[in-house]
């Protein structure tokens, strides 16, 4: 009977001739919904418990975060010594476009608080969140609340039971979100105004992305051949590279960038927190 019937939707799907409900019908399938399979542990053990799978995801993700060997760079200022930014301003208007950027349809952090229900809420939380956050920074912290986020594990390739062939998605709490986003916004500013990003760089700046990158680099390299010149391209992938920054050592090239003050302090509480990870329901 079950046959039967996953043969007649398959025919009503045929016979609908719309091609975006076929799509939607081939993903549906092609997508897994059931969690995880059994992991592999140490000795090759398998291991099929929730709370033993999730302490394995979690030590493998620990343990690619890179031990500081203590030894300060030298990174001399930047600027001058009397251009710094050390705060920002969460106006009503940085804060509604911050809630225009969420994703609704992502799910909610620790807090339960989902993102839709802030977006259609955004008209009466504008002003206290920028009473908020406006205190948040004034003392340089941030609540514990944002200190928890809900990781969920996805799969990249490789065998499915190897935990290095996993990846983890972080969920923390919408508020958090928006308030990092209107940072991220001003120190951007402040960065490009004073020429401290690289024009060639382009990723995680409006307006640029792989695509302009790609345009930019092929008219480079036809000039070169155009005018009979050699063109040698290498390409480095730097792997966990998030994972592999040194809080302390960033927080000196920070300074050398002139941020300083309650956002420096902000940026490392925010940083230097441990999270408490809860895997998906475990």
């Amino acid at each position: 009977m079950i046959r039967n019937h996953e043969i007649r939707k398959e025919g009503d799907v045929i016979k609908n001739q719309n091609l975006g409900t076929f799509y939607r019908f081939v993903n549906s399938r092609l997508s897994n919904k059931q969690g995880l399979c059994v992991l592999k542990g140490v000795g090759g053990i398998d291991v099929t418990g929730d709370l033993e799978r999730a302490e394995l995801l979690n030590d493998y993700f620990g343990s690619v975060c890179t031990q500081d060997d203590e030894v300060a760079p030298s990174f001399d200022n930047r600027l001058a010594d009397d251009t710094s930014i050390d705060s920002v301003m969460f106006s009503c208007n940085g804060i509604s476009r911050a809630i225009a950027k969420l994703k609704p349809n992502l799910a909610s952090g620790t807090d339960g608080f989902p993102p839709i229900m802030v977006k259609n809420l955004s008209a009466s939380l504008l002003e206290p969140l920028s009473l908020l956050y406006t205190s948040f920074l004034s003392v340089g912290k941030i609540p514990d609340e944002w200190r928890h986020a809900v990781v969920t594990p996805i799969y990249k390739s490789g065998p499915a039971s190897d935990v290095s062939n996993y990846r983890p998605i972080s969920l923390t709490s919408v508020f958090s979100k928006v308030m990092e986003r209107v940072i991220v916004n001003d120190l951007s500013s402040y960065l490009l105004s004073h020429g401290l990003i690289s024009k060639q760089q382009h990723g995680f700046l409006a307006k640029r992305s792989t695509d302009t990158n790609l345009a930019e680099t092929l008219n480079d390299w036809t000039l070169a051949i155009n005018n009979r010149q050699s063109v040698t391209v290498a390409y480095i992938d730097y792997q966990k590279a998030f994972d592999s920054v040194c809080h302390s050592k960033l927080f000196i090239k920070l300074k050398g960038y002139g941020i300083a003050g309650h956002l420096l302090s902000w940026i490392e509480d925010f940083l230097n927190t441990r999270f408490q990870v809860v895997l998906n329901g475990w």
